[in-house]
């Protein structure tokens, strides 16, 4: 209902429109406000609330029907015959843009094989640790696709999230 007043007010009004009573029905406090709260939160969010009150409806599960994709997440040993995937729902994707010129080569790095190897190698079980690949494969993607540009980086030097330039 937050939600509907909302949109009404932003259609209606002349005047600027508070967001109080919808952030309100977030659960966010007074507090909250002087808090970083970027988009990709604000969307789950409002998904989240969406859902629970679709719920025992007819409308259950549309939101999912369109905004929600499918990816395999799988490590590969190269020296044995070892395998390991887990299929994983997605409402969004998080993709890098430092050192990226378009979508085309983030989703390239989205979908990188990385070697596991010295160091980092992986675990197989019954195989100890073993030189693998691990990567990303999209299974289906949604009707709708949320990307959320990756544009705040934790600078070590400065212990705080620098926007990338």
């Amino acid at each position: 209902m937050a939600l509907q007043r909302l949109f009404y007010q932003l259609q209606s009004s002349a005047e600027a429109v508070g967001t109080h009573e919808l952030t309100r029905s977030f659960g966010w406090e007074t507090r909250h406000i002087f808090e970083q709260q970027d988009v990709q939160e604000l969307n789950r969010k409002l998904m989240e609330s969406l859902e629970e009150k679709m719920k025992g409806t007819e409308a259950e599960n549309s939101l999912a029907k369109m905004f929600v994709g499918k990816t395999k997440t799988y490590v590969e040993c190269i020296n044995v015959d070892y395998t390991s995937s887990r299929v994983e729902d997605f409402w969004d994707i998080q993709l890098n843009v430092r050192n990226f010129k378009n979508l085309d080569e983030s989703f390239k790095d989205y979908i990188a094989v990385e070697t596991l190897d010295g160091e980092n190698k992986y675990f197989a079980e019954g195989h100890g640790l073993q030189d693998a690949r691990k990567g990303v494969i999209f299974e289906s993607f949604p009707e709708i696709l949320h990307l959320h540009l990756k544009r705040f980086e934790y600078d070590i030097n400065r212990d705080c999230m620098m926007k990338v330039r």
